[in-house]
């Protein structure tokens, strides 16, 4: 069984890790949108921003 380089490790995490953390942050937004708090626009401008 052979060994994954150190660079093709990176892109298989980054192929499991990246559309987890978009979806985390796709929930975030609808909390954020419908989250009755002031400054609000903050948030979402941050999570867009991230996204």
């Amino acid at each position: 069984m052979s060994r994954l380089s150190e660079e093709k490790r990176n892109i298989f995490e980054n192929a499991i890790y990246f559309p987890m953390l978009l979806t985390v942050l796709d929930c975030d937004l609808k909390v954020a949108n419908a989250a009755p708090f002031k400054l609000k626009q903050v948030y979402l401008n941050l999570i867009e921003h991230v996204i």
